[in-house]
């Protein structure tokens, strides 16, 4: 079964945006918490925020803001959801 990434249709506002802020090298420090709130702005303005968000939670996606969601959050998501919460 063919899975499509969120951002790769075309809908999402980030695709159209474009920077780092989604993958910031690591998720700890000011530099990167700074990168996030931009990302969630973004995020929580777009269209298919919510399905985004669901298909990073689903698929265990490990890296990056996904819906508004970090990484920790995702994880936090899965752990309370019974699934794999696991981060490599």
């Amino acid at each position: 079964m063919m899975v499509t990434i969120p951002v790769l249709n075309g809908e999402a506002l980030c695709a159209q945006v474009g920077g780092d802020e989604w993958f910031p090298d690591g998720e700890n420090g000011p530099d990167n918490a700074a990168m996030y709130q931009r990302a969630r702005r973004v995020c929580l303005r777009c269209e298919i925020q919510v399905q985004c968000a669901s298909w990073a939670i689903e698929n265990n996606e490990r890296y990056g803001m996904w819906g508004g969601l970090s990484p920790r959050q995702r994880q936090d998501i899965r752990f309370r959801r019974g699934l794999d919460a696991g981060v490599a």
